[in-house]
């Protein structure tokens, strides 16, 4: 009967030392489970740091005002032109003669290219001049103009600028010809760093 006690005694000292030893592995693997997550989380804040601090990748660049020579109404002013709406700019029944709108930023920024896309829908699309040569200066920087012949289209139409600059004008050259008297476009989007 002592032989038993004492094997009992044994197995559960042993039986202990088993459910200690599973508790503490499972302790110290949530421990470094946690220290691994938290040391992802820092590598990535880091490297979020990193890449807006260097602006090593493009993103969408928002203006921050934009003027034109004029507008058909409030509801067609340049400003819509960022606004990834439907609306864009029409200018006031000018058949877009000696039209531009400009956009300023913040500050100097690098702009890689621009994106411009006439109305898409049809019938925005068919009551509007389209633009067919456009004249893009940096009035703020020493970087040349930039001549680019739009299509006739519902498409977006991407056009490098490879630039560092505060300020764009986008001055309108000719259109296609068509009989309305209003003008305009939809939507431009710069893309660049900074």
């Amino acid at each position: 009967m002592n032989e038993e006690i004492k094997n009992n005694k044994n197995i559960s000292k042993y039986l202990i030392i088993l459910i200690v030893g599973i508790l503490l592995g499972a302790g110290g693997f949530y421990g470094y489970e946690t220290y691994e997550d938290q040391q992802l989380v820092s590598s990535v804040e880091e490297i979020e740091k990193t890449s807006n601090a260097n602006s090593e990748f493009l993103r969408i660049i928002k203006p921050i005002s934009c003027t034109s020579s004029s507008e058909l109404s409030d509801n067609y002013s340049c400003e819509n032109l960022s606004d990834n709406g439907y609306d864009g700019w029409r200018d006031n029944n000018k058949s877009c003669i000696d039209q531009w709108f400009s956009f300023t930023f913040d500050k100097g920024i690098y702009l890689e290219f621009v994106v411009i896309t006439n109305y898409e829908r049809e019938t925005d699309f068919l009551e509007n001049k389209t633009i067919e040569n456009i004249l893009i200066t940096f009035p703020e920087s020493e970087y040349g103009s930039i001549s680019k012949t739009l299509e006739n289209d519902r498409i977006e139409q991407w056009i490098d600028l490879d630039v560092e600059t505060s300020i764009v004008t986008f001055n309108v050259a000719s259109t296609y010809e068509d009989t309305n008297d209003t003008c305009g476009i939809q939507e431009v989007r710069f893309y660049g760093k900074g």
